[in-house]
């Protein structure tokens, strides 16, 4: 039934799309990184480290460029260990995106995901290894620097929360309400040409 949901939604999406008459100025890809690592030695060990990337390729829909309609493909990585422990979360997700620059001179930006496509991997320390599927929403507010008309980086503040409704080990898939949020902030790289 969540399939069920989740095609129609995509191809609901594909129809709207389809049937507007958008008008393409310029095409935008956009990068997000950011990579964290802690570790703290004493009577326990432990480290901690967080990987998260986007990458989004889309179209100006505006003869101004201020909004931008596209596709996010995204990956978040953690990985906690300790003497006796170690939970390894990895996710891939992918869905439209949207971004919107609130400035006549594209500094300040919003941008915003619906990751319809998300799984992921959950592996702790004496249990099976899990696949998690699901739904992310992703939203990052920045300033970019323009170097060239072409080439801008810039400074982002990320929010990423991804929904997990199912479970599958081994062959036993089962219906759950897993969560995973995030707050980060990264560096980004935008190209438009």
């Amino acid at each position: 039934m969540k399939r069920w949901i989740r095609s129609t939604i995509q191809l609901w999406l594909f129809a709207l799309c389809s049937t507007l008459t958008i008008s393409v100025h310029a095409a935008v890809i956009d990068m997000n990184v950011f990579y964290f690592t802690d570790t703290t030695s004493g009577e326990t060990d432990s480290s901690h480290s967080v990987t998260a990337y986007a990458f989004y390729f889309g179209f100006s829909i505006d003869k101004k460029g201020r909004y931008v309609a596209g596709w996010n493909y995204a990956s978040y990585t953690t990985a906690t260990e300790d003497d006796a422990t170690t939970i390894d979360y990895s996710s891939t997700q992918m869905g439209p995106a949207f971004i919107i620059y609130l400035d006549r001179d594209h500094n300040w930006r919003l941008g915003l995901a619906y990751n319809l496509e998300t799984n992921a991997t959950y592996e702790r320390t004496g249990a099976a290894e899990e696949e998690w599927r699901g739904t992310g929403i992703a939203a990052d507010i920045g300033y970019q620097f323009y170097f060239s008309e072409m080439f801008s980086l810039g400074a982002r503040l990320n929010y990423q929360q991804s929904s997990y409704s199912e479970t599958v080990t081994d062959t036993t898939k089962e219906d759950v309400s897993y969560s995973k949020d995030l707050i980060y902030p990264s560096m980004g790289l935008s190209f438009t040409f």
